[in-house]
């Protein structure tokens, strides 16, 4: 191997590495794409009974934003500074365009989330301070053991 070869090949290995240390510093702060990033999308904020207010957010965790996802409702009062996960789905791996919920005010004191399909439950709550939530869910492909439990955040 020549000189300027051999020169040219460690140059190029130096930048290479040089680089990869780069990514990997500036991707352990999460500021750029790895595949382990997860991402979310807030598809709705909007207001329900009372000044409760309702966020319906998606987040999506596959290499090539394919692939199921997870749907979650969060409420707060009336500012986003302290949400809480009322309801959290696996979504289908479909592209149906129904697999967002709705959520509907019923009365004062209750509302109801609907969607069409899902794939699974992570978590649901009925009650969150005066507020009663009801759910109407028409089809869940693995509905596991029982009733999923509460969305604690611990």
């Amino acid at each position: 191997m020549s000189r300027s070869s051999s020169l040219a090949l460690g140059l190029f290995t130096t930048v290479v590495v040089t680089v990869g240390m780069i990514y990997l510093f500036v991707a352990s702060f999460g500021l750029i794409w790895t595949p382990y990033t997860c991402l979310t999308d807030v598809h709705g904020r909007f207001s329900g009974p009372s000044g409760v207010r309702f966020e319906i957010s998606e987040t999506s965790c596959s290499i090539v934003a394919k692939g199921p996802s997870e749907i979650s409702v969060f409420v707060s009062k009336a500012n986003w500074r302290k949400k809480t996960l009322l309801f959290k789905y696996v979504s289908m791996d479909d592209g149906s365009s129904d697999a967002l919920p709705v959520v509907t005010p019923i009365d004062e004191h209750t509302v109801q989330i609907s969607v069409k399909h899902v794939a699974s439950i992570v978590c649901r709550t009925d009650k969150w301070g005066t507020l009663a939530v009801r759910y109407n869910v028409g089809v869940v492909v693995d509905p596991g053991d029982g009733l999923p439990g509460g969305c604690d955040q611990k």
